[in-house]
């Protein structure tokens, strides 16, 4: 009862905090979304929304979870990287994000896979901020710049996550650190990938939400059907439309897939379709079904959005 005391205490203080890292994901697909397709308001507060109202990421920012932090730390991760297309390269901004890379590599090992997006969006945002310029002083210096911003961001991963991975594969022989684990785990017997689309449905029920041991009632999830096919054929129809973001697009299915590796990983060894591995890629997934929608709102001029 109230007011806790000892480990009950502890327990909700990190409840608590596993709330705020909710509000921020929230906040950081907002920003994320709203740089990702300028010209389109309402995605931005659709996939917030759609972030928010997400019973099973209620349900996981309600509970003591490191899924909570490294979905904050990627999301403005993500936010970050779009910022590097938009405004070119600063040190501030490489800072930054050398800085949630190595922090989300902490929290939760698929955090590191921040680092190889945000390597691969630097020679980009250089080429996109000396498009105009040619010749032998553009390679130059733009492969000065990529090198310097690629040292800055490994530097600090490094330094902030880089002795965790190392004591992991001095203690544990790998450096995820999850080989102890997985002793105590059942492990598949047999793997396919006809498996996995089998365990797609079971993927998509608890992306929405199965709150640990209680089932919800059935039929449940064929509500959660509408916003997704709602939101894939607003992209498929507003398609056209959708070529002036190409690079933003890539960037965000970029992540997608790497998140997407990351499952694959985990789930060809042991039985784990849970929707909240692939939390991460929150502002992926709920930004372009939020962009979906936005084609609808546009063209019904639906007042209430």
């Amino acid at each position: 009862q109230f007011p806790y005391q000892g480990r009950v205490r502890v327990l909700h203080v990190v409840r608590l905090w596993s709330s705020l890292l909710g509000v921020a994901t929230v906040a950081g697909v907002f920003a994320a979304v709203r740089l990702a397709f300028p010209n389109s308001p309402p995605a931005a507060w659709l996939a917030a929304g759609m972030t928010a109202f997400t019973p099973g990421f209620l349900f996981a920012a309600g509970a003591a979870s490191n899924d909570n932090l490294v979905t904050a730390l990627t999301s403005w991760g993500l936010y970050l990287v779009l910022r590097l297309l938009r405004d070119g390269l600063h040190w501030s901004r490489t800072l930054a994000l050398g800085l949630l890379a190595g922090l989300a590599a902490l929290s939760k090992f698929s955090g590191v896979l921040l680092l190889p997006l945000v390597l691969l969006v630097v020679p980009l945002a250089v080429a996109l901020q000396q498009t105009e310029r040619r010749g032998r002083r553009f390679l130059i210096s733009g492969w000065r710049s990529i090198i310097g911003h690629w040292l800055l961001v490994v530097s600090l991963f490094v330094l902030i996550a880089g002795w965790w991975l190392l004591r992991n594969l001095m203690i544990y022989g790998d450096l995820s650190g999850t080989r102890p684990m997985l002793t105590m785990l059942p492990l598949r017997t047999e793997m396919s990938v006809w498996v996995l689309i089998r365990e797609l449905p079971g993927l998509f029920r608890s992306w929405w939400g199965t709150f640990g041991c209680t089932a919800p009632p059935a039929g449940f999830h064929l509500v959660y059907l509408a916003p997704v096919l709602g939101g894939l054929a607003g992209l498929v129809a507003d398609r056209h439309q959708l070529r002036r973001d190409w690079l933003q697009v890539g960037v965000l299915l970029a992540w997608l897939a790497l998140m997407g590796v990351a499952y694959v990983r985990w789930n060809w060894v042991i039985h784990a379709a849970k929707g909240r591995l692939l939390y991460p890629a929150m502002v992926s997934v709920a930004g372009l079904l939020g962009r979906g929608w936005a084609t609808w709102h546009a063209r019904r001029r639906w007042p209430a959005l």
